[in-house]
């Protein structure tokens, strides 16, 4: 018999009325409740292949206190047209305001097959008012084509703005 998977356990714990949600999946889906959402794209590619191999991270962040709370949701990533399906893309994330800096980098098996796998990694740094907010992509994409490592930033913030 083939083992049933921990959202099949859910539904059916759900359907029985005999499901009781974590206390802290409460508390994350409270916190996250009223946070900004955006999402940052990296393309690249290598011998004229810019723009071939695509990835994008979707995120949340929030201002919590005297920090800037981010966490990545969910990721895409995606070769060229009729390039085969991998499983050992990066996808590393960063965030910094000013001179803090916080990063997190991926497991080496992430997906690169066209379709959207949850990702969900958090991080926070000390809201520096004085400079903007970015967030920070670094992709290194499966196989001889993908072109190595690079950073891809976006600003999410102005100097002074508040989420």
């Amino acid at each position: 018999m083939e083992k049933p998977e921990a959202d099949d356990i859910t539904i059916n714990l759900e359907k029985d009325g005999c499901y009781i949600e974590p206390y802290d999946a409460i508390l994350s889906k409270k916190f996250w409740s009223d946070a900004k959402n955006g999402h940052i794209t990296a393309t690249g590619g290598i011998d004229g292949g810019a723009n071939r191999f695509t990835a994008t991270v979707e995120f949340q962040y929030k201002l919590d206190g005297d920090y800037l709370v981010f966490r990545s949701t969910r990721y895409i990533m995606s070769g060229p047209p009729g390039y085969p399906h991998k499983f050992r893309a990066n996808i590393n994330i960063a965030t910094k305001r000013g001179p803090y800096i916080s990063q997190v980098n991926s497991p080496d098996a992430m997906w690169q097959d066209g379709a959207w796998h949850n990702y969900e990694v958090s991080m926070r740094v000390i809201n520096y008012w004085y400079d903007p907010y970015q967030v920070g992509i670094a992709v290194d994409f499966d196989g001889p084509d993908g072109g190595g490592w690079f950073w891809t930033w976006k600003q999410i913030l102005q100097p002074g703005q508040i989420p």
